[in-house]
């Protein structure tokens, strides 16, 4: 009886195992990532630890924001930027659509050659954020547009805006990070 009951806690111990070591083989890297302070904006986020710091300038010290642009990839850059706050507050989905708006307003007025593509509402710094989305063509000549992501929210007074950038061909992988820098967003 009693060597009956040890076969089937042996099988299922080594079922568990077998189950554990798949399970742990069959699980998706997760990138090496960094953390990147912006003394400027006072947000910290985490990007991918292959990605570079973006300078302000060629040269300069002081870095904005994290880059992975390349001579193949083209111009790709994520970075905090706070202005005055274009709304009051954002306190909900509600006004994050009043936040968007005001994004759009702004942005229908500066960019020239870019088109509306889509908004919705997220969050940002633990928040209500609007999410703004654009096809923008910034150098003629190369007629390869780039999607600019605005994902922003209010707090203080300030609006805070997390700009992604990248060509609009290769929005399905950088769309993941922008969401990636979003999430793990937070202010110092």
């Amino acid at each position: 009886m009693a060597r009956s009951v040890r076969r089937p806690r042996v099988a299922a111990l080594w079922l568990s195992a077998c189950l554990a070591t798949a399970a742990f083989a069959a699980a998706p890297s997760v990138p090496d990532t960094a953390t990147f302070v912006d003394k400027a904006s006072g947000v910290t986020y985490d990007y991918p630890a292959s990605f570079k710091l973006d300078p302000e300038f060629h040269g300069s010290p002081v870095m904005i924001g994290v880059s992975d642009s390349s001579m193949e990839k083209g111009d790709i850059s994520f970075r905090f930027l706070t202005d005055p706050a274009l709304v009051p507050k954002v306190d909900s989905a509600a006004d994050a659509e009043q936040l968007g708006a005001a994004l759009r307003a702004q942005l229908d007025a500066s960019l020239r050659r870019a088109q509306f593509q889509r908004m919705g509402s997220t969050q940002l710094l633990g928040r209500p954020a609007a999410d703004v989305v654009y096809r923008h063509i910034l150098n003629v000549a190369s007629r390869r547009p780039l999607q600019l992501r605005l994902v922003a929210t209010v707090i203080g007074g300030k609006t805070y805006s997390l700009r992604c950038s990248y060509p609009a061909d290769l929005a399905a992988e950088y769309d993941a990070v922008c969401d990636a820098i979003r999430d793990s967003a937070r202010l110092r």
